[in-house]
């Protein structure tokens, strides 16, 4: 994926001891947590996708059993339900297969929201503090990895302010200072990495995520009923089987799916308003921060970042269906069974094939690399190209510009990556071919002294 090359970038610049460097520039621009956390694969080889592969189904693993574990402090009869659902769907398949954060944001999310449910029902101070340790690592690891990971830490803060106000012991003032001590240090976290993201850009004048959040938060009043739209979409699209891909491209609310949608999104809000009543749990607690900070953050994000809230929307929906056990189970069965077989088929017809094509992209890339380097100059990839263009940028560590190239307009760059089937640009020439790619350069260019 485009955002994976980053990330790679940084954990192989940092393996190589020369610090964290997003394709060759020091602006990060992403959260570097996940980076660090599997730099020590570019120990083993300078292209160790099967460690990287493995080390993102360990960590969807890790999620599964943390959400298992949070689930039986929750609602101990949903546990094995939740855990289920919340993995097999295609959305946590796609974005746990991509080297991205998303699986080790949710593995540590899980397991960080069960300390905290522990510390939720610790009796005595010295549990009180005990619990507080793989908290406070947890709660600080979660924006380092992802900036979204502080609306934990605030989910936590207000479960503690609950408990401090329901606790008559002494211990409510020793939990009231451990919770403040541990939201302090996360909170400094993202604070400290922001203003390093901002630092950095304005002495390189880069652009920023805290950028491009703020112009969204200048233009909510006008989007703010397009989000609203998005989130729920999302909802349906993680939650119903066969509907992670099912997009509408109109922009408005006469998209029929959303007579899917808005039901069941609303089932979950009355499903979460009962389960945070009677159990004040942190990740309960975080979800409004994290919905209104994708409200905010108005795009199509494709689902992606609700995938993290899956186990929270499965305990809703489990709730909230109380009445009817038995339908409920029957019903649990009904998702794992067609969750699983839209995965599968989702995977085998277009995951597999992808992952094939890129792979067999790889030596075209290191190709066009090489005549690249002979030459270094701006690299553009068309849209249709993008495979290709993805190699290159990761073999050079260097960023390549992708975009529709269109002989109608004037085409960018020094050198170019296009589909054969493309004609080639006026001031250009082809240099290398292979398979479905050419790479073309500008005419006039010699080789680097």
């Amino acid at each position: 994926m485009p955002d994976s090359l980053p990330y790679l970038s940084m954990a192989r610049s940092l393996a190589h001891g020369e610090g964290l460097r997003n394709l060759g520039r020091e602006h990060w621009i992403y959260a570097p947590g996940y980076s660090v956390l599997v730099a020590p694969a570019f120990w083993v080889s300078d292209r160790p996708f099967l460690v990287l592969s493995a080390t993102q189904w360990a960590l969807g693993i890790i999620y599964m059993l943390g959400v298992y574990a949070w689930a039986r402090l929750i609602r101990p009869e949903s546990a094995i339900w939740v855990a289920a659902l919340s993995v097999l769907g295609a959305a946590f398949w796609v974005v746990c297969r991509q080297t991205l954060s998303d699986a080790a944001f949710m593995a540590t999310m899980a397991w960080t929201a069960w300390c905290c449910a522990r510390m939720r029902s610790a009796s005595s101070a010295r549990s009180l503090m005990l619990w507080a340790i793989p908290t406070l690592m947890g709660l600080a690891a979660l924006p380092i990895i992802r900036p979204a990971g502080v609306c934990l830490a605030a989910g936590f803060g207000v479960m503690m302010l609950l408990r401090v106000q329901r606790d008559r012991t002494a211990t409510r003032w020793v939990a009231l200072g451990i919770a403040a001590a541990i939201a302090t240090v996360a909170l400094s976290g993202l604070v400290l990495l922001i203003s390093r993201e901002l630092t950095t850009a304005r002495a390189s004048n880069a652009p920023t995520n805290v950028g491009g959040f703020l112009a969204q938060l200048k233009s909510f009043s006008d989007t703010w009923i397009s989000s609203i739209r998005l989130r729920i979409t999302d909802t349906g699209r993680v939650l119903i089987p066969g509907m992670f891909k099912a997009y509408d491209t109109r922009d408005t609310w006469l998209d029929p799916n959303l007579l899917l949608y808005v039901p069941i999104t609303f089932m979950a809000i009355v499903g979460w308003f009962r389960v945070t009543v009677r159990t004040p749990d942190a990740l309960m607690l975080a979800v409004p921060f994290y919905v209104a900070l994708h409200l905010l953050w108005g795009l199509d994000q494709g689902a992606r970042y609700l995938v993290p809230m899956l186990p929270v929307l499965w305990i809703a929906l489990w709730e909230v269906t109380n009445r009817w056990p038995e339908v409920r189970r029957i019903g649990a069965v009904l998702l794992i069974v067609a969750h699983l077989g839209v995965t599968l088929g989702y995977w085998l017809s277009r995951e597999l094939p992808r992952g094939r094509a890129m792979a067999a992209t790889e030596v075209v890339g290191d190709e066009m690399a090489s005549h690249i380097r002979t030459s270094p100059g701006a690299v553009v990839c068309d849209t249709e190209a993008k495979m290709a263009g993805y190699w290159v940028s990761f073999v050079l560590d260097r960023p390549v510009d992708e975009r529709h190239i269109s002989l109608d307009a004037e085409v960018p760059g020094d050198w170019l990556i296009v589909g054969v089937g493309m004609p080639v640009p006026p001031a250009f020439q082809v240099v290398h071919e292979a398979g479905s790619y050419r790479l073309l350069e500008r005419s006039g260019r010699g080789p680097s002294p």
